[in-house]
C-alpha cells in the first residue's frame, strides 16, 4: 500500500497495526472509568483520548483508506468527546472496534 508520501507499507505491516489501534481503543474504556476518581486521572485521560483520536485520524489520511468504515469509525471516535455515561461511552468503543476489526479485514483479505 502506497502511501501519501509514495511510501509502500506491507498489507501484512498495516493489518498488525490496526490490531494495535483496536487493542488501544479497547483499552480506552477502563481509563475512562479510572477518570472519574481524581481531576488528574480525568486530565491525563483526555489527553490520551485526544492523542490516540488524532492518531487513527492521521493513519486514515497516510494510508488513504478507499472504505466508507472509516467515516464510521471517525464518527464514533469523535462522539466520544461528547458521550457523559459509561454505557455510552462504551457502546460507541465496542462499534468503534467492531468497525476497526472489520477493516483490518479487508486489508487481510483485498488489501488497499
Amino acid at each position: 500500500m502506497n502511501t501519501i508520501y509514495n511510501t509502500n507499507i506491507d498489507n501484512k505491516l498495516l493489518s498488525d497495526y490496526l490490531s494495535y489501534i483496536i487493542n488501544k481503543v479497547y483499552a480506552l474504556l477502563p481509563l475512562f472509568e479510572e477518570s472519574m476518581d481524581s481531576n488528574d486521572k480525568k486530565k491525563s485521560f483526555n489527553n490520551y483520548q485526544k492523542t490516540l483520536i488524532q492518531k487513527i485520524n492521521g493513519n486514515t489520511e497516510l494510508m488513504m483508506y478507499d472504505s466508507i468504515l472509516i467515516i464510521d469509525i471517525l464518527s464514533h471516535l469523535q462522539a466520544l468527546f461528547n458521550v457523559k455515561t459509561h454505557d455510552e461511552y462504551k457502546r460507541h468503543i465496542m462499534k468503534t472496534c467492531k468497525l476497526l476489526t472489520l477493516l483490518k479485514k479487508e486489508v487481510d483479505t483485498s488489501g488497499l
